[in-house]
C-alpha cells in the first residue's frame, strides 16, 4: 500500500516540495524572532517534510502545544523521545539531544494548507511565546 501511494505521488513530488517550501517561507516570515529553527547544513537539500520549531524550555513547549490544541491545531513532538531514552539504549548521556527533544515541536505542514491557516497558526504560536 505504501509503495502504491508513493508511486501515485511520485509524478507530483517537485510541485509538492515547491509548495511546502513556500509554506515554510511563510512560517519563517511570521515566526521570525519568536522561535528558533534548527540550522540546516548548507550542502544539504532539504525536502520540507516537517516544520520544526525549538522553544525556550519544556514549559513553553507544553504551553504552545496546549494553546494550539485549544485552537484546533495539532502540533506534534519532534525527535521525541531522545534516542538515548529508548528502552534498549541504557547509560548513554546525550544532553544536547535530550534538550532538543524536550523543546522541539512540528507545526502543521502539508501541500494544500492555506496561507490563512499558516498565518493563524503562526499568530497563535507568537501569542503563546
Amino acid at each position: 500500500v505504501h509503495a502504491a501511494m508513493g508511486m501515485a505521488v511520485l509524478p507530483h513530488v517537485e510541485r509538492i516540495v515547491a509548495e511546502r517550501m513556500e509554506i515554510c517561507a511563510c512560517y519563517d516570515e511570521r515566526l521570525n524572532g519568536f522561535v528558533t529553527r534548527p540550522l540546516m547544513n548548507p550542502v544539504t537539500t532539504y525536502n520540507f517534510a516537517y516544520y520544526p520549531i525549538i522553544l525556550r524550555d519544556e514549559a513553553q513547549r507544553e504551553w504552545v502545544m496546549t494553546t494550539l490544541a485549544g485552537n484546533g491545531v495539532t502540533a506534534r513532538r519532534y525527535f521525541y523521545p531522545s534516542l538515548n531514552r529508548l528502552p534498549y539504549v541504557r547509560g548513554v548521556s546525550m544532553p544536547h539531544s535530550e534538550d532538543r527533544a524536550a523543546r522541539t515541536i512540528c507545526l502543521p505542514l502539508y501541500a494544500g494548507i492555506l496561507e490563512s491557516d499558516v498565518e493563524r497558526i503562526a499568530g497563535i504560536v507568537c501569542a503563546a511565546c
